[in-house]
């Protein structure tokens, strides 16, 4: 399951070591071209990760029509970051 959380300081999930264990990509939200203030995540993890996560409760889960405008937003980064390295080379 993929979720995508909407947190105003990063360091709560920076910081903690099951969230870190398990792996997420995060993103400024005006790196992402979104007027809300903090930074989007991504996890991947099956459902009871988020259930036994206090820490979820201090985010906002953003879901819809959003969410997979977010996650676009993550694969176009994720592909001008390639095609630049591919320009260094």
């Amino acid at each position: 399951m993929e979720k995508v959380f909407l947190i105003e300081k990063k360091e709560l999930f920076l910081e903690n070591e099951i969230l870190k264990r398990n792996g997420f990509e995060f993103e400024s939200s005006k790196t992402l071209g979104k007027e809300e203030k903090g930074f989007y995540f991504i996890f991947k993890a099956k459902e009871e990760f988020f259930k036994e996560n206090e820490v979820f409760k201090e985010a906002k889960e953003i879901t819809g029509k959003e969410k997979e405008e977010i996650l676009e937003k993550f694969k176009d980064l994720e592909g001008d970051v390639i095609s630049g390295m591919g320009n260094i080379f």
